[in-house]
């Protein structure tokens, strides 16, 4: 029987780096695999030699008020710099916001010069990260950001953006002031992710986007201004009405790149809707849309989405759109008063749907005129029975047969909420 030690060096190296994998974000997932690795490197002095350089593929570091292991990190850097170039993703975690820890952390992050995603989590600290480290390591290969810090204000917000190399973005941060724009800064992102349990007003996210010019995908909650906790300034509700006309005047500054969008409903408690369509006719790029049904309806019944056909983009090829929750406003739905507590009852529900197809068959009918390259259509909704209509609702067969007839599949998927 062949000896594992005694195979060639090529096939170990592929072996060990399935073990080492890609990074996925998660920390304990990361310290996980690198605690495997390390046993597995004391196996023999083999071993060590071909899973050392893996250790450094990934790094999670971690920095607090003591000693920490960035200190032997650094000094393994220092006394072996062919390290160095192995490093492509490096997440630094802050479990204080000390000025020894953010200190330290910019350090690290000097030296590093060949990283291509950066992951940054100050999220409960009591000041934000400063990145320092970029006025001597500008990172010309760093593609990703991914930023969590509940202390980031939008000064900070436009550092990152406006770095040029990179490509995409995450954010998690209660949007804390003011945007600052001039006409001068531009930036070369191609996607942004802002979490969606943070809520960034319509305003600033407009002045966000037109920043960046060459913005293909923007995922978010649905934007509103925030009420946030005092303690931690976690969003715990939106102080305004959704505004959907507020949202469409926000994202027609892509409107000459964006091609993927989706709007993301969280359970936050809303203050209603301000009875506004969603308009984004004149986006001239975008192909995907994923959002709440109620961005595209007025009122409070399912079915004034009437003429939805002419508030999309004829560039538009897949709409997705989701049932969630259905509560009132001094719940989470901002779009259900709370005097129709009624429509909580099986048959309203039932009615209400059947509204949908309505705007579904006008939609039929002048899909050659204004939304000739449309070809799915997707319903998706939450789980639960007792408050989210859609598992109760099917198209007519004669809906499903005219959307089909004009090259358009319709797609029904009952899913968990995706908060």
């Amino acid at each position: 029987m062949a000896n594992l030690s005694e195979m060639p060096v090529e096939v170990l190296n592929n072996i060990f780096s399935f073990i080492a994998g890609p990074p996925l974000g998660k920390y304990d997932v990361q310290k996980r695999r690198a605690h495997c690795l390390s046993a597995i490197s004391k196996v023999c002095r083999c071993f060590h030699t071909i899973i050392r350089p893996l250790l450094f593929d990934n790094i999670t570091i971690s920095f607090g008020r003591g000693p920490t292991k960035a200190v032997q990190l650094m000094r393994s850097l220092e006394e072996h710099p062919e390290l160095v170039k192995r490093v492509r993703n490096i997440t630094v975690y802050f479990g204080y916001s000390g000025k020894v820890s953010h200190s330290n952390g910019n350090e690290l992050l000097k030296v590093v010069s060949d990283v291509q995603c950066l992951t940054i989590n100050t999220i409960y600290g009591d000041a934000p990260f400063k990145p320092h480290f970029l006025d001597k390591n500008p990172m010309s290969k760093l593609r990703t950001i991914k930023v969590f810090d509940d202390q980031l204000r939008m000064t900070g917000m436009q550092e990152y953006i406006r770095i040029p190399q990179v490509q995409q973005f995450s954010f998690a941060c209660p949007f804390l002031g003011e945007f600052p724009q001039t006409e001068k800064q531009t930036s070369n992102l191609l996607a942004l992710d802002l979490d969606i349990q943070f809520h960034i007003p319509a305003n600033t996210l407009g002045k966000v986007l037109s920043m960046c010019p060459r913005i293909k995908h923007l995922r978010c909650a649905i934007p509103g201004n925030r009420t946030l906790d005092g303690r931690n300034n976690q969003t715990i509700g939106v102080s305004s009405p959704v505004s959907p006309k507020e949202i469409s005047e926000a994202l027609a500054n892509a409107q000459d790149s964006l091609e993927k969008l989706e709007l993301v409903h969280c359970e936050c408690r809303w203050g209603g809707h301000d009875n506004s369509k969603m308009d984004l006719s004149m986006m001239k790029t975008l192909k995907y849309i994923y959002s709440p049904h109620w961005v595209f309806g007025t009122g409070y019944e399912y079915g004034i989405k009437s003429g939805l056909y002419k508030f999309l983009p004829a560039s538009l090829e897949e709409l997705s759109i989701h049932f969630q929750d259905l509560r009132s406003a001094t719940g989470f739905s901002p779009y259900l008063k709370p005097d129709y507590e009624d429509h909580f009852r099986k048959e309203k529900m039932e009615y209400g749907l059947h509204g949908e197809a309505i705007w579904i068959l006008q939609l039929v009918d002048h899909k050659d005129r204004y939304l000739p390259l449309l070809r799915t259509l997707k319903f998706t909704g939450g789980s639960d029975y007792d408050s989210n209509p859609l598992p109760w609702w099917k198209p007519h067969k004669h809906v499903v047969e005219s959307l089909r007839e004009v090259g358009i599949g319709f797609m029904r998927r009952v899913q968990e909420d995706d908060c």
